[in-house]
């Protein structure tokens, strides 16, 4: 098809359907009619590309209307009511995408017994005996733990529970092609041999990694208004401190950041630690933590995400707005703080401080300088305010998702913009979802494939070079928040996703095409993800919903003297959420985690199945 037939098709396609009717499936069906047909036009518009009768300049304006088609049909979706949530595969699933499944309960750790009955007789009928309700009401919760896969029933993590689909025989194939060096790192990321220790910590905003450091930033302090920084030495694989034969814990060093409010946002670049909080951006010695330099960022509600290249530090800002400071002509300071003598003068004038709401204590950590103004700014075309961008290897580029205002540009699509093409437009590279992307992955082992982890429940492999997913990966019940890839020494990449339900997975996108296993969070929302290859090591920034600015918990059964414990969690191990998205009895241990904390699982061979910070519990026995 050429470019005005393509047009014309997609206007046609992308039309409102008229419906007459308030039935929710029946909506919905109609809806999901005009997104497949949306998503069709788009594959013929490749096919069309790739047979020379429409050219890249026509192909981008097509994905970029039909970006827009496909986010005004789910907001009109939403917007009039219609349903609460969209089918993502009635949007982007084609017959020729692969999805990956994991097993989904929708009410693994729910307990109202009085839904499941009104549930029961919705789908059955007022006839319904209670020997159907209990079956049917097992097919909503996990089968039994002793009755999943055990790849390695001594060494396999008793926080780990294996798909139903987990193929033996395939990882062992994988194993034995596998140079002889890597076989025992490769055999306990697959059959999840794991230590397993968690560090309590402040309600993680941000987290960064590094070779030698894994750095957060938490809301802590009266009602989490105060920015609390966590910096762990990972321990390293010199002659003495072997990381994979060591049970060494990660020594942890805190520090202050110097802002008035929680940063939200830290990334490691070359020697540089570099961090986002209020208004400012600044930037410290990755070895000492000592400040440098203090950015002056873009003001409240137009602040957007920020990255740092070998020449630059920029941020995003309102419309396609780009601000950005040249290494070069960075200017060092010496932190001046709250309570400094007024002859110290802060970089560019002093921050303004009467409605900090911080106790004295908390401002006396507050560096006051305003920081150095951009020396530059463009736009870029197509693009709103962005809050989610990761580089894409070896490359100026940077994927993007605009969240917007609403006189910006605000659509679900993937978009990529390239710092080393002044004035270029952003194009769209990835499309179909139904929610807008939360966080991205990408390595250095696979430079063309990202994923995309959305609010619409599913992660999405993209290859950068087609709009449309590759693989789909359906395995979590909430939005995902999170996503990293880990390389496994370039053997087998492994794609890991954490959300609202509690658990992280393992998905095997290469090889295998299943979901290997999930790992117990503790009960634990996991809000961000990072994979230490070098050290086979999985790091998870999580937080406790059920506590509250103040440090109370709430809605736990049992719960008792728990805020006592030192350790941060019940030796007997008695109290559960009430709400909880698991169930006591998911993992081969039960384990709640009533503090927030990072999690880490450390991937070594041969691993003790019960290495993991949680006491066994004489009500519920190891299986």
């Amino acid at each position: 098809m050429e470019y005005k037939a393509l047009q014309g098709a997609l206007k046609k396609a992308s039309k409102s359907p008229q419906i007459n009717e308030s039935n929710e499936d029946t909506i919905t069906k109609f809806y999901g009619q005009q997104l497949r047909k949306v998503i069709r036009i788009i594959q013929a518009a490749q096919e069309s590309l790739n047979a020379g009768l429409i050219n890249k300049e026509q192909f981008a304006r097509f994905l970029s209307s039909a970006d827009e088609e496909i986010t005004r049909l789910c907001k009109e979706q939403y917007d009039g009511e219609y349903t609460d949530e969209i089918n993502s595969f009635d949007v982007d699933a084609l017959d020729s995408n692969e999805v990956i499944n994991m097993e989904k309960y929708p009410y693994a750790g729910g307990n109202d017994c009085s839904f499941d009955a009104l549930l029961a007789f919705l789908t059955r009928g007022s006839d319904t005996s209670p020997a159907e309700l209990e079956e049917f009401w097992q097919t909503m919760r996990p089968p039994p733990w002793p009755t999943t896969p055990r790849p390695s029933p001594d060494h396999s993590s008793l926080l780990s529970r294996f798909s139903s689909k987990y193929s033996s025989e395939t990882v062992e194939r994988l194993i034995s092609t596998a140079p002889v060096a890597k076989v025992d790192i490769l055999r306990s990321v697959l059959e999840a041999h794991m230590e397993i220790r968690s560090y309590r910590i402040c309600n993680p905003t941000a987290m960064a990694l590094n070779s030698n450091y894994l750095a957060l930033a938490c809301a802590g302090g009266w009602k989490e208004r105060e920015c609390i920084f966590y910096r762990y030495i990972i321990p390293g694989s010199d002659e003495n401190n072997e990381h994979q034969g060591s049970t060494k814990e990660l020594d942890e060093e805190s520090d202050i950041l110097g802002f008035y409010e929680p940063a939200q946002r830290l990334l490691y670049h070359s020697q540089h630690l570099w961090a986002q909080g209020d208004c400012r951006i600044k930037g410290y010695d990755a070895e000492t933590n000592d400040l440098k330099y203090t950015l002056r960022g873009v003001e409240y509600g137009q602040n957007g995400a920020f990255g740092v290249t070998d020449d630059l530090v920029f941020q995003m800002g309102k419309s396609g707005k780009i601000f950005s400071w040249k290494m070069t002509k960075l200017q060092e300071h010496e932190p001046v703080m709250f309570d400094s003598p007024e002859d110290e003068k802060p970089l560019g004038g002093r921050i303004y401080s009467e409605d900090w709401w911080l106790d004295e204590d908390a401002q006396e950590k507050v560096e006051m300088s305003r920081g150095q103004k951009p020396d530059s700014s463009t736009s870029i075309k197509g693009l709103g305010l962005v809050n989610v961008i990761s580089p894409l290897p070896y490359s100026t580029k940077y994927l993007c998702s605009s969240t917007g205002y609403p006189e910006d540009k605000n659509t679900y699509a993937v978009k990529v913009f390239d710092l080393g093409q002044v004035g270029a437009d952003a194009d769209v590279v990835g499309i179909g979802m139904a929610a807008g992307v939360e966080d991205f992955a990408t390595h250095v082992d696979l430079p063309n494939i990202y994923v995309a982890a959305g609010g619409d429940h599913l992660a999405r492999i993209f290859d950068i070079r087609y709009p449309i997913a590759q693989i789909f990966l359906d395995g979590h019940m909430t939005d995902i928040d999170c996503c990293t890839i880990g390389s496994s020494h370039s053997e087998v990449p492994l794609v890991f996703t954490a959300g609202r339900d509690e658990v992280i997975k393992a998905w095997d996108i290469r090889h295998s095409k299943a979901c290997l296993y999930e790992l117990s969070t503790g009960t634990l929302r996991a809000t961000s993800l990072a994979f230490h290859d070098e050290r086979s090591t999985l790091f998870a920034a999580c937080m406790n919903e059920n506590a509250d600015r103040l440090g109370y918990h709430h809605d736990y059964d049992e719960f008792d003297d728990i805020d006592e414990e030192e350790d941060g969690y019940d030796e007997d191990a008695t109290h559960w959420p009430k709400q909880s998205n698991t169930a006591p009895e998911q993992f081969g241990q039960r384990w709640c985690q009533v503090d927030h904390c990072v999690l880490e699982y450390r991937f070594k061979y041969g691993a003790e199945k019960t290495f993991f910070p949680a006491s066994e519990s004489p009500s519920s026995p190891e299986w």
